[in-house]
């Protein structure tokens, strides 16, 4: 009887054994998995910082842009003022052309030296001959 009371106990350790393995399985595969769960967040971590540091940057180009922006309007701005200015200067050269002749009269228009010295006037005014 001994004998089988032995062997009883045997089996009994065995099985509890074999339960104490299939929980170390268990508690290795949960090992696992939290460890990849870890490096998954990790993973994750690093790319939400690099989506931020991408973000800034789109911030900082996104300023330049609008600075730029500003300054292309304020180039344009000045560019219209300036051909306006050059269109006024060109009307004023024209008026006073015609003032010139005007008051000079038809026999201005048939002396050469009267033709030279109205066309150099209307030259150094930016206007044409």
């Amino acid at each position: 009887m001994s004998d089988s009371v032995t062997e009883l106990r045997l089996d009994h350790q065995e099985e509890k054994m074999q339960d104490l393995r299939v929980s170390i399985e268990k508690l290795n595969d949960t090992i696992a998995g939290m460890t990849r769960t870890f490096i998954a967040a990790q993973v994750c971590e690093q790319r939400v910082a690099k989506m931020e540091g991408e973000q800034t940057e789109m911030g900082k180009a996104v300023q330049l842009l609008a600075a730029n922006s500003s300054e292309q309007k304020r180039t344009l701005e000045g560019l219209e003022t300036l051909v306006k200015s050059h269109d006024t200067t060109v009307v004023e050269v024209r008026r006073l052309k015609q003032l010139l002749l005007g008051g000079i009269g038809l026999s201005a228009l048939v002396n050469p030296t009267a033709q030279k010295v109205l066309a150099q006037l209307a030259q150094a005014l930016g206007g044409g001959p």
